[in-house]
């Protein structure tokens, strides 16, 4: 099983409730043997040394952490009632003190899946996605892909059609991350289109170059290339294709592409901070984020 584990965080707020229904559609697909919701909490009894504190700080201590504690078993319930199904994943929960980011990338490792929520609030009102997950989705040390659940809830709860926009690396696809797609894709039965941005081409190339048979001849060479590196690890029983776009920006391009083809999630690869901090944070298309608009699957560049 190529996702045995997999990590949830959540901060138990009503916005991060409603990505439960997402993430139960997951679970009855992927059919994981442990499903580990996490939950970050930053408060935590001071710092001073026991021997030093006041009998007033210490009973204040314990309330803190009885109130926590409370809180957690309560929210927890909840959870479970929505999460657990018979003779299916094993719900387990985690609660830590600490900074968010650093507890996650701590405990990401574990996993083979990482699923984040965005824009939930904390119990001290912080952000659980937008700062907090770009620095999640940022970090070099967490080798789990990560799957990020927009922040409205997704109205066709469904996976039908998967983009997975290829990254080309001295002239080679990412075969290890391209087979961890697959075998995700292929819980869903979902049909794939391969998109590859050529912004050398689109950035390099002379006006002639970039019409008629010399641009639908660099089409095709793109085509072939990947073709012949894709389709090998491909089962045969996964519906895909190819499809070549020529842009100097890649985020905009693939923004366009997956509004325009009604596409249910976008796989992609992360080669440097400043292409997903676009997707993120840019308004790319009518103000609105790519994050806001579907799934994204993010893998680390092997």
């Amino acid at each position: 099983m190529p996702f045995p584990r997999i990590l949830f965080p959540t901060d138990f707020s009503e916005a991060a409730n409603e990505h439960l229904p997402y993430v139960q559609y997951i679970l009855s697909h992927v059919k994981p043997d442990e499903l580990c919701v996490l939950t970050v909490n930053r408060l935590s009894p001071s710092n001073t040394p026991v021997e030093r504190k006041t009998e007033d700080q210490l009973d204040f201590d314990a309330q803190t952490l009885e109130r926590m504690s409370d809180d957690f078993d309560s929210r927890k319930d909840e959870y479970l009632s929505k999460l657990q199904r018979e003779d299916e994943s094993k719900v387990e929960f985690k609660q830590r003190h600490g900074k968010f980011v650093e507890v996650v990338k701590s405990e990401a490792n574990n996993y083979q899946l990482l699923i984040m929520g965005t824009h939930g609030r904390g119990f001290v009102q912080a952000k659980l996605l937008g700062s907090n997950c770009s620095k999640i989705v940022s970090a070099v040390n967490i080798r789990c892909p990560i799957l990020v659940i927009p922040t409205h809830k997704i109205s066709n709860l469904h996976i039908h059609k998967m983009v997975y926009a290829t990254q080309l690396r001295n002239g080679k696809v990412d075969v290890q991350n391209l087979r961890k797609f697959l075998e995700f894709a292929s819980y869903f039965h979902a049909k794939i289109v391969f998109v590859h941005v050529d912004k050398y081409y689109a950035t390099n190339a002379n006006e002639s170059e970039k019409q008629g048979y010399l641009l639908q001849q660099r089409k095709q060479e793109m085509v072939e290339k990947l073709q012949e590196q894709i389709d090998p690890h491909c089962p045969e029983h996964i519906k895909h294709k190819y499809c070549v776009l020529f842009d100097k920006s890649v985020a905009r391009s693939l923004t366009e592409y997956v509004r325009e083809k009604d596409v249910d999630l976008l796989a992609l690869i992360k080669v440097k901070r400043s292409f997903i901090s676009k997707l993120f944070h840019s308004s790319l298309t009518k103000n609105m984020s790519l994050s806001s608009h579907i799934p994204l699957m993010i893998f680390n560049q092997t």
